[in-house]
């Protein structure tokens, strides 16, 4: 820090401290604004603090010189107060040394004072520096006090008209800065309640539109927001107002086509954070996010999302992009994109590894001021991890070893939750992750409440989230996924498992497997196949039954005759349809599958369960023919001639009258790719991403690919895997998964 700026303050502020007058006031406004510049800096100010503690001192003396009602002096007061918190904020790593200086200078009294005078001008600064001095002793006596004069400040100030707002700066950046204070306070919910019952987001609207001109930048009216929507009744009323909505889409594709990426960041934080919480599996859940996710999935943000993740070179854009995209505004399997999703995937793993362990669990993205939580990692990661290409980045030893290191530590409810969730995913990679893991095992059952002991002490700080019904639910799950997963790999074993307790005595019933978007359309299914003569069952008649949806999942799928899979995109997302799916394909029992939509194309793990199976559409507007093509079908699995290629029910008929060496037809050969179109293949098809691995060709070429299609024409699947397990070292899991896609490829 300039050293002849710390000496005209000192000289200026020592004259006012002996005889109360300031000699250029002028002077003074223009080194205290270069002051707090300087302290914005994190490395400036942490050597300002360990070296310039008697011009520490002097700031200190300044304000406790300050006389009541002197108007003259009141901005540099507010300076002063802005450089204390650029330093409280900038060296909260350096504790002893605040502490040090909070004492020898007397500072709680000092903002305790300066508070007692009820100056507007200043309550925001001394209230967020008293709660911070008594923060660092973990004294949290007069917070209660301190909110009660903040909320009332916060009032006065949400108590402008939309045409105030707009027309008052400081107004904005007041309320901008206000977040500090309901941070410190642990009531953040309240900031973006007592935001929602004011004229804030009407004047947004206006602003993020063009309508009006606001004197404050468009990045501190949105800042407002971004932090705002962690309240319940701020986002609920943002998800309804579809002006709202359509407007941030809007200003978006401006932001993002003139390349404002200030702008644009704060855009991208504001959708992510009116997703959060939205989650495919919760019916009450999805369906207060449905409009507003419809609005933004047919706006242009898809697209420029698309192209953000895949062309930017600004780390902290692309970043926060790839939040928001994972909200299921882009499949991330889309193979035009993947690398680009990929690498930001490793860095989101890279950003997780150190901020685990940093004392605040935040990192700052590297290259720039913004930084990012634990919690917003585990959750970006959770929801990315319906690719199986990216579950397998994660099922490194070193990061679950990470994983299970940090739950030894306590963590929020909502973190727990994400870290248990990932683990969760983990479990559909039988052969790369150890769901046996005695420590995870342990601690899933204990939250479970299946089991009523924790094997390790490290992980005693559960037992009081063992009534938190998310953590409770993510717990069950996790044990469903490690329970499948045990019963997978197990030796082969084609006689079913009953459960204890179960109900079922035959295996004459189908199975509905359906997301909960599909309800509606498999009610109708469902009854027109009892009225076929057939068993149904459906998990909301007959999970009742069981203690434990993992008991009933797998005894509805051990025991019945086959499944009747009603697919969609929320099918593939949904990690318990797609567990009862692939459950389903493990005990070698047949399955259908109904397109919830005819347009629908599934890829990733569900485009391979469908392989060149024949699929059948649901036509809501022909919805009675529609299911009795799934009756023929489901027939004529029963009776052992259902047919083994992909194509709709529609167009079967046509398809019979192919010539016989058409694609598929077993007795044909599999075409030989150029070797140019060989490598396009593997780069384009993320799934068989493993083969990159063979550098150097000497396991797989074009020439063996083809031969290895020739191959699952006509072999089991158990012997394709053990033949790749042996002859070219694959895991079961790849092998597997070669053997699906070389079924799904036309050669």
């Amino acid at each position: 820090m300039d050293e002849e700026l710390l000496d005209g303050l000192d000289t200026i502020l020592s004259e006012f401290i002996s005889s109360s007058t300031i000699s250029d006031p002028e002077e003074l406004d223009s080194l205290m604004q270069k002051l707090i510049v300087s302290s914005r800096n994190k490395t400036t100010v942490s050597q300002f603090l360990l070296e310039e503690k008697d011009f520490i001192d002097t700031l200190a003396s300044f304000l406790r010189a300050v006389p009541d009602n002197v108007q003259d002096v009141h901005r540099y007061v507010r300076q002063v107060l802005q450089c204390f918190v650029n330093i409280f904020q900038n060296c909260s790593h350096l504790k002893n040394d605040l502490e040090q200086i909070s004492e020898n200078c007397g500072l709680f009294k000092i903002f305790s004072d300066l508070l007692s005078k009820n100056e507007k001008s200043w309550v925001r600064l001394a209230c967020e520096l008293q709660l911070r001095v008594q923060h660092l002793k973990g004294d949290h006596s007069n917070d209660a006090d301190i909110l009660s004069i903040f909320k009332s400040f916060v009032k006065g100030l949400l108590s402008a008209t939309s045409e105030e707002l707009i027309q008052d700066p400081k107004c904005v950046v007041e309320l901008r800065n206000c977040w500090n204070c309901f941070l410190l306070l642990d009531s953040k919910q309240l900031y973006g309640d007592m935001i929602q019952s004011s004229s804030y987001l009407e004047s947004l609207v206006q602003v993020i539109e063009g309508k009006v001109h606001s004197a404050a930048s468009t990045e501190d009216w949105l800042y407002i927001c971004e932090n705002a929507l962690v309240s319940d009744e701020f986002r609920a009323t943002v998800l309804k107002n579809s002006s709202f909505i359509k407007a941030l889409t809007a200003s978006f594709h401006s932001a993002y086509t003139s390349c404002e990426m200030g702008i644009l960041r704060h855009l991208i934080v504001v959708l992510r954070n009116v997703f959060y919480g939205m989650d495919v599996e919760n019916s009450k859940t999805w369906m207060s996010y449905e409009h507003a996710h419809l609005l933004v999935r047919q706006s242009e943000v898809p697209a420029d999302l698309q192209e953000i993740i895949s062309q930017s070179d600004n780390k902290v854009v692309q970043f926060f992009g790839l939040e928001l995209a994972s909200f299921n505004l882009l499949d991330l399997d889309n193979s035009r994109m993947f690398e680009s999703v990929e690498q930001c995937s490793l860095d989101t793993v890279g950003y997780l590894k150190t901020a685990v362990k940093a004392p605040d669990h935040t990192i700052n993205i590297p290259g720039s001021e913004y930084n990012t939580s634990v919690y917003n990692l585990v959750s970006l990661l959770s929801r990315m991890m319906y690719c199986d290409e990216i579950k397998r980045m994660c099922a490194s030893k070193e990061l679950i070893e990470l994983l299970l290191s940090f739950l030894e530590s306590p963590m929020a409810p909502k973190i727990l939750v994400e870290v248990l969730s990932i683990f969760d995913q983990l479990c559909f990679l039988v052969d790369e992750f150890d769901c046996s893991n005695p420590k995870l095992v342990n601690l899933a059952k204990f939250l479970a409440a299946e089991s009523s002991n924790l094997e390790s002490e490290k992980f005693a700080w559960v037992e009081d989230l063992k009534s938190d019904k998310r953590v409770v639910s993510a717990a069950k799950s996790l044990c469903q996924g490690l329970a499948v997963a045990e019963e997978v790999i197990k030796p082969s074993e084609n006689k079913p498992l009953m459960v204890s307790g179960s109900t079922q005595t035959d295996t004459h019933y189908v199975m509905l497997s359906y997301n909960w978007e599909s309800k509606h359309l498999v009610k109708t299914l469902v009854q027109t196949i009892r009225d076929s003569g057939f068993e149904v069952w459906l998990d909301d008649e007959k999970m009742l039954e069981y203690g434990d949806i993992n008991d009933g999942m797998a005894d509805a799928v051990e025991n019945c005759r086959m499944v009747v899979a009603v697919v969609s995109e929320k099918y593939k997302l949904s990690k318990n349809c797609r567990r009862e799916l692939e459950y389903a394909d493990n005990r070698n029992k047949p399955y259908v599958i109904v397109k919830k939509d005819a347009s629908y194309e599934p890829n990733g793990w569900l485009g391979l369960m469908m392989g060149k199976k024949l699929y059948h559409c649901l036509d809501p507007g022909n919805l009675k023919q529609s299911c009795e093509s799934v009756i023929e079908a489901i027939k004529s699995t029963v009776d052992g001639t259902a047919p083994n290629t992909q194509t709709s029910a529609a167009s079967k008929n046509e398809a019979k009258d192919e010539s016989s060496d058409s694609v598929g037809s077993s007795g044909a050969k599999s075409r030989v790719m150029d070797h140019d179109e060989y490598k396009d293949w593997v780069k384009k098809t993320p799934a068989v991403k493993f083969l990159r691995k063979d550098k150097n060709k000497k396991l797989f070429n074009e020439f063996v690919v083809a031969a290895l299609a020739d191959q699952v024409k006509t072999q089991s699947v158990q012997l394709f895997t053990g033949q790749m397990r042996d002859s070219f070292n694959l895991s079961e899991s790849e092998a597997l998964t070669l053997y699906k896609v070389l079924q799904t490829s036309s050669w």
